[in-house]
């Protein structure tokens, strides 16, 4: 042979990369769409001169790619060189002009790859090229299927056009399918990694979606969706939860699998997942969007749901209200006869829905409901109220007569024959015995056999015999007996339509037209038969008389007659549907049983709790991080750790929940959800608060004007009490579908804001809502707190209003912040402030304050227009004070005298987020120098509480923050109560309060002066009306303490869940002499790093540079070291 340079690199090059299994590489390397790069030009004409066509060589070209593979004790990846002989088979003989004998090549190289595909160790090498070569092999079978005179030419010049026409032919398309199919197979029953529904997708496991994705569109493309019913099953029994890939695999997946379930009926999963595929899928995928709206729409219209104008109004939905809004109107008319012209095969509007294959479905499905706004309307307009005796439910319910219904049947069959408005192809003959029939034209393929006189004549017409003869006269037939028959050649079977058959009667409706009683019989059998199924269906509320036809609406006291008689439609069947959410197809994560999330790491806390209950030990909860700047005295010995319960369980996007475990921070469960289009309702302001922490520890954000604290928006928990059981408590204001009789309410609410002081939360499930991308973000600016409060009262009167807070940076400048979310339009230019180049939210906000403020004018009689406006992406809102943790970071530029400018915030960007400033604070123990508190007073006290914090001897620095919360927010101890007596603070519990963010540096270092500052504020909260929240410093005594919250409650829920031997709240919360400014009082280790620190710590800048120094190093710095006693002489 002579010699081949290009293919000898080309295998070469192969080898070393099926040696580094580098799956992504080999698809890259093996190309075969035209056109080939001229590389691959020469290695074809090398093949040609070298290999030609031959057994012979064709071996020899096999020996070439056997190296490609090292040899094993254990056999050898066989497949694979086959292929590669076959790949350059194809380039070799490849002829364009030929696309039949390119596709039937094609498919036998994607077979043999598929078969490489399915060995154990090696084949996810080859995943990607297989998805190359389906793609490319669908690609030319669909491109081939609108083609059928080019197959057929085809076909015809290989004496293939002959076949017996009895089988039933296989097309490309479905060939097509059924070796895809082959490889999703191999895909979905890899063992790599963990399998079942409980495994990630790992291996070849990964392409399990992508290849389902691409074998269900071929199955739609060639009508053969029998075929996807057993991929469906399998994806339900073995594959990984949808939501562990992709989202254009997620999306893509539950489109077809949406159609399918339209396909089959199944509307309300059908709704369930395309409504899911919308919702995933990215919006500026206009086209796809598009696409999905094309079913979903129809699939909520059969279900009783209209698509909104808002929704036909946004760009994906273009043209789509053409098509929907008249089959709407038409339904909500109740004009049956108008819908079924409407939808009349052939006619310019039903084209579009015969195109997208849901014609039939809504022809069949949406006449119910025309019937049921018809007889609505009869109803209203001749129904029988019963009078004043009905309404007080004494005398007998309303009814309708039907014979009113039959005259208004007869009525519209009248306005619609004299009007003209049927299409031509509508026939509408008069019809006394039915609702009416709109005739349509006959099959163009059957119009030859109506003759002259409508009436065919096969037994003459040879050229109709001839045509249809295998039907009209077969070769044998089956007898009454189901024997079969021979029959004789050209002998009609069913014999000649034009014999007369006036002796046999075969109308349905076969009346003596005048005989108008039988004609009004036969119209009530019909409406009685439609009320019927409205009723069975529950579409209609009552029952029917058949005496003296009658539809009666008992009970329509309560509700009253149209909402009992006629029920919503969409309320009715999804009250009957949502019982069950799951979707067949649609692998969801497993749901956590009451017994744990974690299973085991449950089981061990457990454990531990139920130990230190034996030995009436208290104990402590860690969970790696704190936003609280108390200090923490836990140690490994004293404490229960929940650190690995960092699990998303399970987003539920029909119910708007989330299932998560209690350490999942803010920043992954936002992530989390908004893949799927959802938020939570109340987001704490700091990406790394915990779930958990959130719940326990009295949390707030700007959505908490309307929502409340984030405990409101948890709908259970799941925890361990004190002596190690395992219960589940469920918020009493929402949930409402457990059946359990002991809810354990008390238990949720005690254990809102208790810090961990009645056990151990383990899980929480969460309220979500439907997320935008951006969030529109008004300022308004303020001169005082009296116009800023009428701000506030402004935009929480606006339902639109989604977050509303504000920034003080003086008595006479206040900025009032009100946003609500938005969608993503080309002309909207975000402004971000997650970014190390961003602004500090606080600082933005400063600047806009100051060039609007000396233009402030009075407000009193002109409406409140915004400042300025922002359009921010909905992550950068929601944690738009994490850089700088609002503005405190500022003091720490302050401490170290560094200037406080743009390019020393860039450089320090690092160092200037909330979890290692917390971090830095705690280690430090600089927190000890710093005024920390969070408060809420009735917002009528709001001027006059800024006037007292205005006051240098109070506390005299801005910014400060506010925050609306609407009356009774807070749960637990600083709610109501926890057992429902009244609490002390009432005018705190009936008032819309102001919460008021007070952090800074303390007026003094002395600790006399610190510890006066702090409670002169806790007395003046106190004062007023408020309240001041516990995840701060508190200096209360133990008697001030216990007047202000809830203690025979909180006592009476220590005893009933046996946790009286762990710390109580006010143990947990309050501030030791030890946490006070002054010299450090803490136990260094032994050694001379402990001598150095003792000597340098209150030096500074020493514990400041310590505190970032460990910030920087990271690590453990809630858990302090056990020191280690001298051992005894």
């Amino acid at each position: 042979m002579g010699q081949t340079p290009v293919l000898d690199q080309f295998l070469g090059s192969l080898q070393e990369l099926v040696q580094k299994r580098d799956g992504a590489k080999v698809q890259d390397f093996l190309q075969l769409e035209p056109p080939l790069s001229d590389i691959y030009q020469h290695m074809i004409s090398e093949l040609r001169q070298h290999y030609g066509p031959g057994p012979k060589t064709d071996t020899e070209l096999l020996q070439r790619c056997e190296p490609l593979v090292p040899r094993t004790k254990g056999g050898s990846w066989t497949a694979f060189p086959t292929f590669v002989k076959l790949y350059l088979i194809f380039l070799r003989d490849m002829n364009t002009d030929n696309l039949l004998e390119t596709y039937n090549q094609l498919k036998a190289l994607l077979n043999q790859c598929v078969l490489a595909l399915g060995d154990s160790q090696m084949g996810v090498i080859v995943l990607p090229t297989v998805l190359y070569l389906s793609k490319i092999l669908a690609k030319l079978a669909m491109g081939l299927d609108r083609r059928p005179d080019l197959i057929a030419h085809i076909r015809r010049m290989e004496g293939l056009a002959d076949q017996d026409e009895s089988i039933e032919k296989v097309t490309l398309v479905e060939k097509s399918a059924n070796v895809v199919r082959e490889a999703f197979i191999k895909c979905l029953t890899d063992r790599t990694g963990t399998p079942g529904l409980t495994g990630k997708p790992e291996g070849k496991r990964i392409g399990i979606y992508l290849m389902a994705n691409l074998c269900l569109k071929l199955l739609f493309q060639c009508g053969k969706l029998r075929n996807a019913e057993q991929m469906f099953a399998s994806i339900s029994a073995q594959s990984p939860p949808l939501a562990y890939f992709p989202a254009s695999q997620r999306v893509t997946y539950l489109y077809y699998l949406g159609r399918y379930l339209f396909a089959n009926n199944l509307f309300f999963p059908a709704r369930i997942a395309l409504q899911a595929a919308y919702d995933q899928c990215h919006r500026q995928a206009i086209s796809q969007r598009h696409l999905i709206l094309s079913y979903l729409i129809p699939c909520n219209i059969i279900l009783g749901r209209f698509p909104s104008q808002a929704l036909l109004q946004r760009p994906e939905a273009q043209g789509l209200a053409a098509h929907f809004q008249p089959l709407c109107q038409l339904i909500v008319r109740g004009d049956y006869l108008a819908f079924r012209q409407h939808l009349l095969f052939g006619s310019p509007t039903a084209q579009w829905f015969a195109r997208k294959g849901i014609l039939f479905t809504l022809r069949n499905r949406c006449e119910i409901l025309v019937w049921r706004s018809f007889a609505r309307k009869v109803f209203m307009y001749g129904g029988s109220y019963g009078g004043p005796q009905a309404q007080a439910q004494k005398g007998p319910p309303p009814v309708l007569n039907l014979k009113k219904l039959v005259v208004a049947i007869r009525w519209l069959q009248k306005k619609h024959a004299s009007s003209g408005n049927a299409p031509a192809s509508a026939v509408m003959a008069p019809n006394l015995y039915g609702s009416h029939v709109i005739s349509e034209p006959t099959d163009i393929d059957y119009a030859r056999l109506d003759g002259a006189n409508r009436k065919a004549s096969p037994a003459t017409d040879q050229e109709i015999l001839g045509k249809y003869g295998d039907f009209l006269a077969p070769d044998g037939f089956y007898t009454e007996e189901g024997r079969s028959q021979p029959n004789l050649p050209g002998q009609l079977i069913d014999g000649d339509p034009e014999e007369n058959y006036d002796d046999y009667e075969l109308d349905p409706y076969a009346y003596d037209l005048d005989d108008r009683t039988e004609a009004e019989i036969s119209m009530m059998q019909e409406i009685e038969s439609i009320f019927a199924s409205l009723i069975t269906q529950g579409l209609m509320g009552g029952y029917l008389l058949h005496r003296e036809p009658r539809f009666a609406v008992p009970g329509a006291k309560i509700k009253g007659i149209l909402p009992t008689g006629f029920p919503n439609v969409w309320q009715t069947i999804s009250a009957r549907e949502s019982h069950d959410s799951s979707v067949p197809g649609w692998v969801q994560p497993r749901a956590p049983t009451v017994a744990g999330a974690a299973g085991g790491a449950v089981q061990e806390i457990s454990a531990r709790v139920a130990d230190f209950h034996s030995r009436q030990q208290p104990f402590r909860i860690y969970h790696g991080t704190t936003n609280s700047t108390r200090p923490s005295n836990r140690s490994l010995s004293n404490t229960v750790s929940t650190e690995p319960l960092t699990r998303i369980l399970e987003i539920d996007i029909n119910r708007c929940t989330a299932i998560v475990e209690p350490n999942v921070s803010m920043g992954a469960l936002v992530a989390a959800t908004k893949a799927y289009g959802l938020v939570p309702l109340v987001v704490v302001e700091f990406p790394n608060i915990s779930v958990g922490g959130g719940f326990s520890g009295t949390s707030g954000e700007s959505s908490s004007f309307r929502e409340g604290f984030f405990d409101n928006t948890v709908n259970w928990i799941e925890m361990v009490l004190a002596d190690g059981q395992v219960v589940k408590a469920y918020n009493d204001r929402v949930e409402t579908s457990s059946e359990l009789a002991d809810k354990h309410s008390d238990l949720f609410w005690g254990t809102a804001s208790s810090f961990g002081t009645l056990g151990v939360v383990t899980l929480l499930e969460i309220r979500l809502k439907k997320s935008q991308p951006l969030v529109e973000l008004k300022y308004y600016v303020n001169s005082n707190m009296k116009d800023a409060v009428r701000a506030f009262e402004e935009a929480s009167a606006d339902p639109s209003t989604e977050y509303l807070d504000g920034i003080v940076y003086a008595r006479d400048m206040i900025v009032v912040c009100a946003g609500k979310q938005i969608e993503q339009t080309s002309n909207l230019k975000p402004r971000q402030f997650t970014r190390r180049q961003d602004d500090w939210f606080y600082l933005h906000v400063e600047r806009i304050a100051q060039s609007k403020i000396s233009n402030i004018s009075d407000r009193e009689s002109s409406p409140h227009m915004p400042d300025a406006v922002d359009y921010i992406p909905l992550t950068d809102y929601l944690f738009r004070y994490d850089r700088g943790g609002f503005w405190v970071a500022r003091y720490a530029f302050h401490y170290f005298c560094v200037p406080f400018t743009f390019l020393t915030r860039w450089l320090l960007n690092r160092f200037m987020h909330t979890q290692v400033m917390y971090h830095a604070l705690h280690v430090s123990g600089l927190a000890r120098r710093y005024i920390i508190q969070d408060v809420g007073v009735p917002i009528s006290t709001a001027a006059e509480f800024l006037d007292w914090l205005d006051r240098p001897e109070n506390f005299g620095q801005y910014p400060l923050w506010l925050c609306p919360l609407p009356p009774g927010s807070a749960g637990g101890l600083e709610g109501e109560s926890v057992d429902g007596a009244k609490g002390v603070n009432v005018e705190a519990q009936r008032s819309q309060l102001l919460n008021f963010g007070i952090w800074g540096p303390a007026a003094t270092t002395d600790q006399a002066g610190f510890v006066s500052q702090n409670r002169q504020l806790e007395h003046k909260v106190h004062s007023l009306g408020g309240k001041k929240w516990l995840y701060a410093h508190t200096y209360y005594t133990e008697n001030e303490f216990w007047t202000i919250y809830n203690k025979p409650g909180y006592d009476s829920l220590r005893a009933k869940y046996h946790a009286q031997h762990l710390p109580s709240l006010y143990e947990k919360v309050r501030v030791h002499e030890s946490d006070l400014p002054g010299p450090h009082r803490g136990e260094f280790e032994s050694g001379w790093k402990g001598s150095v620190k003792r000597a340098l710590w209150d030096i500074w800048p020493f514990c400041g540079l310590y505190g970032v120094y460990k910030a920087w190093r990271g690590g453990d710095y809630l858990l302090q070291k056990e020191i280690p006693k001298k051992k005894a002489d």
